[in-house]
């Protein structure tokens, strides 16, 4: 028997077997199906190709900044749309920053207790004329208006632009979704706006030193003894910047005033107190040896007290190596050194010799070698103008550029012995020191005569102090002293004896005759117009120096010192012949006059007197200063010098000048001189 195999879907046949009509009917719904598909697509395809079309080259419909709506404008009529909206809101926007309360409730704290040990008599009497209600307990806590030109606030409008402009056409995906979204819900765009960084962190650092608590890193101090200890440091509070910024950024979007409490973060220590104390230890060990220093055949020691004072500890950042090749850590351009505190994470201390100090402290040590063959700058003034000479480098000990290896030997460790070789060595005065002084032009001569018959002793005495004060100079601002100059006029220095005056009689002394000198100096700082700051007259009158214009000196006082007031330095000469010295007096003229004059002599049974006026004017003509110098002079006694060597010529009475007394002016009050009749109150010899 054979069977017929049935390979028809039973779907099939019943398709087969439905009825014409209903499959015509299938059919037909299918094809419309596509057909409404087919035409939706191209419905939205259309519309979307008009949406195209319409937002082409613009914003799309829906898209807006910060509730501005920029839907259907072009890139500039956008622009121009947000900085009128955004920008004029921006610029009229003022926010007022104060402390918070907890800060506010410190700082109120803070100026009770400042209050309390000052005494409140000041805010009382400000109570008393303020106006009604009690003063505000704290004058330190602050507010701050900050506007737009504050901080520096500018529109990021260019990039809002292009980020509205772009919604939309980020691809085929984009296309769709974007303009979609744009069309039914919107799309709003965060406003950008950027600062001033360098107002914005001036202000920021203005409140912060203001309400805030300072941040003080622990440290290390080194005395002038060569003792190291360590200063106290404590963490802080200061503005908390991204905080800050991003709430005025708040601000300025909202537009209008608004209050805004100043966000304040902890400011921990960069160094800590342990890393001063470690610091401190082993700074304390190294520096606990002296340092061998050799030189040719020479050899020299470094106390351990200098070594410390030439000693730096900086704070670099940590893990910092500090090149060996360049001894002067202010020439290090490739490290940070010193960092403002609170910027760096993580630093540390390191240890320098510091040359500017180090280099003349160690010439000095070492003398004339430390020098070598280099020569200081001078002024040749024998053609009547300052001329620079010398200022030359030599050769001598390399000790600048063997800093470094100093350093190895204090902070590493290592034999405490350093030999210089050979090298190149600086004068102490180059001539770029010399041209900044600005000793250019003669100021004022003042000729003395000191050979009028005198001991040679004498003489020998006057030009030996007129050596050592020539060419000496005196910066802007100081002082130039006879006994530091000339030193004191002893045997042991050289000196001999000779005549001078003790009490109201002559008599033999070690350094007799230099009161000459410090007669010229004077006189020649009188008519520069000069501050005296000491002088003393001679307790006897000498006719050999102008009638009240003497200056006595000896060993330790009296002394004669006379101040520098002028912008440049002064540079003082002297010049001698065997007869006279000239007193010279060099720098930058300021046109200044002096005008001098003096009173009748006056006298009594024991003594006389006689008063200079002197008054020194500006180039305008406006008074400078006025200066009072009274002279008081003693009867000198018969007896003659006590010495077998050359004496002293008798000195003659004096007698009265013929002019009148003139007005008084103000005393200077720098200027003591002894009442009638008293003579000096230092009993001690004028070198006269």
């Amino acid at each position: 028997m054979s069977l017929k195999k049935n390979s028809a879907d039973p779907t099939e046949k019943a398709v087969e077997k439905a009825p014409a009509h209903l499959r015509k009917k299938k059919i037909g719904i299918t094809r419309i199906l596509v057909i409404v598909a087919i035409a939706i697509v191209v419905l939205i395809a259309a519309a979307l190709g008009v949406e195209a079309l319409l937002s082409f080259n613009k914003v799309h419909p829906g898209v807006s900044i910060s509730g501005i709506d920029l839907g259907g404008l072009t890139k500039d009529q956008a622009l121009t749309r947000l900085n009128e909206t955004l920008g004029t809101s921006v610029q009229q926007t003022v926010i007022k920053a104060r402390p918070d309360d907890e800060t506010q409730r410190r700082l109120d704290a803070l100026e009770s207790t400042e209050s309390t040990v000052l005494g409140d008599d000041t805010a009382d009497e400000e109570q008393e004329e303020g106006s009604e209600g009690p003063a505000p307990l704290s004058t330190v806590a602050t507010s701050w208006d900050i506007s737009y030109q504050e901080v520096g606030v500018a529109i990021d409008d260019q990039a809002m632009i292009e980020e509205a402009y772009a919604v939309g056409r980020g691809g085929l995906i984009d296309f769709f979704t974007g303009r979609f979204k744009a069309w039914s819900q919107g799309v709003e765009l965060e406003p950008s706006l950027t600062f001033d960084a360098e107002k914005l962190s001036a202000l920021e650092k203005s409140i912060g030193t203001a309400i805030g608590i300072p941040m003080v890193n622990y440290g290390i101090s080194i005395d002038g003894q060569g003792v190291v200890s360590i200063t106290a440091g404590n963490d802080g509070e200061c503005v908390d910047g991204d905080v800050f910024e991003e709430k005025i950024t708040e601000a300025f979007i909202k537009g209008g005033e608004s209050k805004l409490p100043v966000p304040l973060r902890k400011d921990p220590v960069d160094i800590s107190k342990q890393q001063a104390e470690e610091a401190a230890a082993f700074l304390t060990d190294r520096l606990s040896q002296p340092v061998a220093i050799n030189y040719q055949d020479s050899s020299w020691e470094l106390t351990s007290v200098q070594l410390a004072t030439w000693t730096k500890a900086i704070v670099i950042p940590a893990g910092t190596e500090l090149p060996t090749t360049d001894a002067n850590i202010a020439h290090l351009d490739e490290i940070i050194v010193n960092p403002t505190p609170g910027e760096v994470d993580a630093l540390e201390f390191a240890f320098i010799i510091d040359d500017e100090i180090a280099v003349p402290a160690i010439q000095s040590v070492m003398g004339d070698l430390g020098y070598g063959s280099a020569e200081d700058a001078w002024f040749d003034v024998s053609s009547g103008t300052p001329v620079i000479q010398g200022g030359e480098s030599g050769e001598g000990p390399n000790i600048r550029e063997s800093i470094p290896l100093l350093e190895k030997i204090i902070f590493e460790g290592g034999e405490r012995s350093l030999t210089f070789t050979q090298g190149i060595v600086e004068p102490k005065v180059t001539k770029e020191d010399a041209e900044a002084m600005g000793v250019k032009e003669l100021i004022v001569s003042y000729t003395l005569n000191y050979g009028y018959g005198g001991s040679s002793n004498r003489e020998f005495n006057i030009e030996r102090a007129l050596s050592f004060l020539n060419n000496s100079l005196v910066a802007p601002g100081q002082v130039w002293d006879f006994h530091k100059v000339v030193g004191n006029a002893s045997y042991e220095n050289g000196f001999k004896g000779a005549g001078a005056i003790v009490g109201n009689k002559v008599v033999t002394e070690e350094g007799g005759g230099i009161c000459n000198v410090a007669t010229g100096v004077f006189n020649a700082a009188y008519e520069a117009g000069l501050p005296i700051i000491e002088r003393t007259n001679h307790s006897l009158y000498m006719s050999n120096y102008p009638a009240g214009r003497d200056s006595a000196v000896s060993w330790p006082s009296p002394n004669l010192i006379f101040k520098n007031d002028l912008q440049s330095y002064i540079l003082i000469t002297a010049t001698w012949n065997g007869y006279d010295m000239v007193i010279s007096i060099w720098g930058t003229s300021e046109d200044r006059t002096v005008s001098s004059s003096n009173s009748a002599w006056s006298y009594w049974d024991t003594g006389s007197s006689i008063t200079n006026y002197r008054t020194v004017y500006d180039k305008d003509g406006n008074v400078l200063r006025e200066d009072t110098f009274r002279s008081t002079f003693r009867k000198q006694e018969t007896a003659k010098p006590e010495t077998t060597t050359e004496t002293e010529p008798t000195t003659p009475e004096p007698e009265p000048e013929p002019e009148p007394e003139p007005e008084t002016p103000t005393p200077d009050p720098g200027t003591t001189t002894p009442d009638p009749g008293s003579g000096d109150s230092d009993q001690s010899g004028d070198s006269a």
